[in-house]
């Protein structure tokens, strides 16, 4: 395992100390987690939204893809 020096603000600490608390967890493997979360198969998540958008809508394959690359860009960008 690499080890990795980050630098938080000191509210963004406490509260990686409180949730893993919280849920009984380390600190290092609540990051871990919330890194392999948002970080790993970015591909994996777009196919996810465009199977949600499929079902909640009657759309066809080509108008749920569109609609799924619109909210993957969107939630990108946040």
């Amino acid at each position: 395992m690499t080890r990795l020096t980050i630098n938080l603000d000191d509210d963004v600490l406490a509260t990686l100390k409180e949730t893993s608390a919280r849920k009984g967890r380390t600190v290092p493997d609540l990051i871990d987690e919330i890194l392999r979360e948002n970080a790993a198969d970015p591909r994996g998540k777009a196919r996810a939204l465009v199977a949600k958008a499929r079902a909640a809508a009657a759309m066809d394959e080509a108008e749920a893809l569109r609609v799924g690359v619109e909210e993957t860009r969107r939630v990108r960008a946040q």
